[in-house]
């Protein structure tokens, strides 16, 4: 079996949420790697250390992952062209990037969204192929980006966009290479970004792409039945036993952070939303 460890990239709005998370990935990803939460230091007291040695959990500092990637500098380049607000989106995919080329990166790594929660047992490779989950959305400009970065379209009639993805290390470090061999592939990325539109770049349909045009016989799809929009229906307060039950139809559920619950658990949403706004604004 293919080992791996898992890389979360988490900010300080998530990390209650991530505690609930983190237990079903424990539970249902077949691996017994180390979970590596990425937050900012501010946040490290919200993962007690029984909960991390519990879980097998390590917390890094996200701006110590990779020497040139820090959230200042992603939020300074990205002012350049009028997209600081934008830093955030960014910087989380450059993270789930840098993670190949830092220290703590073994021969894989699994990559998974902080408000996504497995709920039936996954596997990730079948054989030495990466098992991958095809979606269906589709954005002009990440593609433009690929081609200015990497020289390569779009290929494949699926999108890569899913709420994880299994890395195979060294083929990372060899597209970041191929973005830039001084290994200043951040700054290369965000100056082959055309930011009239807001999101211009994915992680996801990079790896992708660069993968289906050098490593054809990677990936093997396949099909799970998952849900984004789980938010907007149960909200993040949603119980242990209503995920048992939602896990009879589906394999994952994700429940974004904005995404406002119906009938009377909006009122809890809401006051909750206003708790961790004001414990973000005490930290910052």
């Amino acid at each position: 079996m293919n080992k791996f460890d898992v890389v979360i990239p988490v900010s300080y709005k998530d990390c209650w949420f991530l505690r609930k998370v983190i237990p079903y990935i424990r539970k249902n990803i077949v691996t017994d790697g180390v979970i590596f939460v990425l937050t900012s230091s501010r946040c490290f007291r919200e993962f007690s250390q029984d909960f991390l040695s519990r879980n097998n959990v390590s917390v890094l500092d996200e701006n110590q992952l990779y020497p040139t990637l820090t959230y200042t500098n992603v939020k300074n380049a990205l002012a350049q062209y009028n997209m600081s607000s934008m830093t955030g989106w960014y910087f989380q995919q450059f993270l789930k990037l840098a993670f190949a080329c830092s220290n703590y990166a073994k021969e894989y790594y699994l990559i998974w969204d902080a408000d996504t929660i497995p709920l039936n047992k996954l596997s990730f490779f079948e054989g030495e192929k990466i098992l991958v989950n095809p979606k269906r959305e589709y954005h002009a400009e990440y593609f433009e980006t690929i081609y200015r970065l990497l020289g390569l379209h779009k290929s494949l009639d699926y999108s890569y966009i899913s709420e994880h993805m299994m890395i195979r290390t060294d083929i990372v470090r060899q597209m970041l290479n191929d973005i830039s061999p001084n290994a200043d592939w951040l700054e290369q990325i965000i100056r082959k970004c055309d930011f009239s539109s807001k999101q211009a770049f994915s992680e996801f349909e990079t790896i992708g792409t660069y993968c289906s045009a050098h490593y054809p016989q990677l990936f093997q799809l396949r099909q799970l039945s998952t849900l984004r929009w789980g938010g907007s229906i149960w909200g993040r307060q949603v119980t242990d036993t209503e995920l048992e039950r939602l896990g009879r139809d589906f394999d994952t559920v994700s429940f974004e952070r904005g995404a406002k619950p119906f009938f009377r658990r909006s009122i809890w949403w809401k006051l909750h939303s206003i708790f961790i706004e004001i414990k973000y604004r005490l930290i910052k």
